[in-house]
């Protein structure tokens, strides 16, 4: 995907219920592979440096971290303690259909999908560059902490990936995240560093490449924000 043609993706994934997962602790944060928070009324993914927040949209994950499948990795979700209503719930969604490095760009779909699971929830990614609602879980005293499981699904090739997300409130006055990147690495060897180079590559790539300006972040966060509006009252509609 050339920038301009991942906006064209971007705009039609985001013009719906963006979305994810939620965590607690300040300190457990620290420690998350997608630490995010509740900034100005606005979910906001990022890191943390010298005690500070910081927005962030692209972050790294390799499968078989731990060495139980190289097809297979937990991530960790986390949010400092009390930044959601008591009562609410994070969700997800997926903005596009999963794509893989080819040494240059992330334009190709391949045949590999991915799931997304939690106890006994889950959702694939789809076939194509489209958006698919996730699922919501509620938060335990305005904290959020959840380690959804990935998993590759056959032909098992190893690779780069990009997955696309997008979280959400159900509190409607909590504005939806901007979109952002998980650049996976598939390999067979756990702590393998054959394609560490080329991982890190193409993780920098997303970040110049396909990580729209704020400008059309603006944008999209305001498309996506009046989509979900119009789900929700078609769905109270729906429910009488």
């Amino acid at each position: 995907m050339r920038c301009l043609q991942s906006i064209k993706v971007l705009v039609p994934a985001a013009c719906a219920a963006l979305a994810m997962f939620s965590f607690a602790g300040l300190a457990l944060a620290h420690e998350a592979d997608v630490p995010f928070e509740n900034v100005g009324g606005k979910i906001v993914t990022g890191h943390y440096h010298d005690g500070e927040f910081h927005s962030e949209y692209v972050f790294q994950k390799r499968f078989n971290d731990s060495e139980v499948d190289p097809n297979w990795v937990e991530m960790c979700f986390d949010s400092e303690a009390s930044a959601w209503r008591a009562g609410s719930a994070i969700g997800f969604s997926i903005l596009d259909a999963l794509r893989v490095w080819d040494g240059s760009d992330f334009d190709a779909i391949p045949p590999e999908r991915l799931v997304i699971s939690y106890g006994s929830r889950s959702v694939t990614t789809p076939e194509t560059a489209t958006m698919v609602s996730g699922f919501d879980m509620p938060t335990a005293n305005g904290t959020w902490h959840y380690h959804p499981a990935f998993t590759l699904l056959s032909p098992y090739s190893d690779g780069i990936y990009l997955l696309q997300m997008g979280l959400y409130s159900t509190v409607q006055s909590v504005t939806n995240s901007d979109p952002f990147y998980i650049v996976f690495r598939q390999d067979e060897v756990a702590g393998g560093s054959g394609s560490a180079e080329e991982w890190n590559a193409a993780a920098a790539y997303v970040e110049s490449h396909i990580v729209p300006e704020p400008g059309t972040l603006a944008l999209l966060a305001a498309g996506a924000a009046a989509a979900l509006l119009h789900l929700r009252r078609r769905r109270r509609s729906q429910n009488g």
